[in-house]
């Protein structure tokens, strides 16, 4: 049974991991270099499909932890408390999830549709980010009204 555990454990980290990259990719690549860089490396067009599968599990995940207190909206703080009670590398891991989580909540969306808008009317608004980040805020504190269904 531990070896099981352990496989979960290094999938979920390596997860994280290409949730991250899949988070960062959005934020960094427009379609003609995520395309050239399928062109170059063929394994790239995985990365995306895999990693929002994890984004899925990872923001379902985080959000839940965070609704419950048991983790620190604040990824320096998570990162100390993991560091505290479990090593480094859990630390690592747990202020990783926590990033991407943040990147979703406050960033990700907002700049997605902004880009969406920029690429058909030539102007990049500024409301998709200010509303992104108040739903972020809304979403990172833990009594808000939609975690008091995950309280239940």
């Amino acid at each position: 049974m531990p070896i099981l555990k352990v496989l979960w454990d290094i999938l979920l980290v390596v997860g994280a991991i290409l949730a991250f990259c899949t988070s960062v990719g959005l934020l960094v690549l427009n379609k003609e270099r995520y395309e050239h860089l399928c062109e170059r490396w063929p394994v790239v067009m995985l990365v995306p499909v895999i990693g929002g599968f994890m984004l899925l599990l990872l923001l379902a995940m985080v959000g839940g932890e965070i609704a419950r207190e048991e983790m620190r909206a604040w990824p320096v703080d998570e990162f100390v408390f993991r560091e505290r009670l479990h090593g480094f590398w859990d630390a690592a891991f747990g202020s990783l999830m926590l990033v991407t989580f943040h990147l979703w909540a406050f960033l990700v969306p907002g700049h997605c549709y902004a880009r969406y808008i920029m690429e058909s009317k030539g102007k990049r608004p500024w409301t998709p980010y200010v509303i992104n980040i108040l739903v972020g805020l809304l979403l990172c504190s833990p009594c808000n009204p939609i975690y008091m269904l995950f309280k239940r």
